[in-house]
């Protein structure tokens, strides 16, 4: 039997133990951002099925708005990886305007026309709903989040810029600008509180973005936290239902401090989901980029559908059948419109080129 140099026992368990340590990886935020854009828009519609559901569903579904902050707190994140290709501003922002707007006509030209021509409407109108400014003008929630979302994409520019560019510590300027986001909302409210409730479902989600936008490097760069990763989730989890029990107990004014609380479940989400599809895989990741690739179509068409269909005699919004039904058109027509706003957007982005 041959002897054994002494340490390499030791050098040997050492290797063993960095082999088998546990890892959670930050990016798979950004590998499975299609899967975790799905989770949020399912969750979103579920939302806002206005039927009750049976058991525990009943008390979580209702919670379906924090899919918004999931949603926001990816895009921060997938736009750092945007900027690597060191776009120009204006190359970058057709790119997110079209990808917003494109399904935005596709779904709501033909109701724009009628409501031009029968009156209910003027062209300034239309103008403003076709460009989202609507929302911002008027408070009218019809599209908030993809009014939401266009402001924010339009802005990250300048977020990478102050965040990433300068000099000194990113985390603390990342801190100083959310501390400002929040200074300037806060702002607002005092100022004109007419103007801040017109647009608070909107305006107070805007942190949740800015964080996002804080976590683009270190998911880029592949950070890894080391030791148990579903020990720290586990904490996280809690923290999150902690929040989750306190937002019960706010006021139903506190929309700003609803919306912070309503952060902590949203990012513990993203980063919970973010583990589990790098362990599931296969058709379960499919089913959920399935949704995800096409959440702007679904958004829409599902809130067209909630909106359109109560008026005609046979919709009862209070029936699971009937809103479910209308999802499963709204998936189908999602799907096809992808493809077409896809091909749009190419055609548009060739002829501005």
């Amino acid at each position: 039997m041959q002897a054994q140099a002494p340490g390499e026992s030791g050098k040997r368990n050492l290797t063993v133990t960095k082999k088998n340590r546990a890892y959670f990886r930050l990016q798979h935020i950004s590998k499975y951002r299609s899967e975790l854009y799905g989770i949020s828009i399912v969750w979103i519609m579920l939302f806002h099925n206005r039927a009750s559901y049976p058991g525990w569903l009943n008390w979580l579904l209702p919670y379906g708005s924090i899919g918004c902050e999931m949603f926001l707190f990816v895009s921060g994140i997938s736009l750092y990886y945007a900027m690597q290709n060191r776009p120009s501003l204006a190359r970058y922002g057709e790119r997110r305007m079209l990808r917003l707007l494109i399904p935005l006509w596709v779904v709501s030209l033909w109701e724009w026309i009628y409501l031009l021509q029968a009156g209910e409407i003027r062209f300034l109108q239309l103008v403003s709903r076709m460009t989202l400014l609507d929302f911002w003008m008027t408070g009218r929630q019809q599209a908030w989040f993809l009014a939401l979302l266009l402001v924010a994409y339009l802005l990250y520019p300048y977020l990478y810029s102050f965040m990433y560019e300068g000099r000194g510590s990113v985390a603390l300027r990342a801190a100083l600008l959310e501390f400002l986001t929040v200074g300037v909302i806060l702002m607002i409210y005092h100022l004109t509180p007419a103007y801040y409730g017109m647009i608070e479902i909107a305006l107070t989600r805007f942190p949740v973005f800015v964080l996002g936008a804080a976590f683009g490097r270190v998911v880029y760069e592949g950070r890894r936290i080391p030791g148990r990763p579903w020990l720290l989730l586990g904490l996280l989890l809690v923290a999150a239902v902690s929040f989750w029990v306190l937002n019960e107990y706010l006021p139903n004014g506190a929309m700003l401090e609803r919306r912070l609380f309503n952060l902590v479940p949203g990012v513990t989400l993203v980063l919970l989901f973010s583990q589990l599809f790098g362990k599931t895989r296969g058709l379960v990741n499919r089913i959920f980029a399935f949704f995800g690739n096409m959440s702007v179509e679904l958004y829409l068409l599902h809130l067209m559908g909630r909106r359109l269909l109560p008026t005609t005699g046979f919709y009862d919004q209070s029936k699971h059948l009937h809103y479910f039904a209308m999802l499963g058109a709204a998936v189908v027509l999602a799907w096809v419109l992808s493809k077409l706003d896809k091909a749009i957007a190419g055609r548009v982005s060739r002829l501005l080129d």
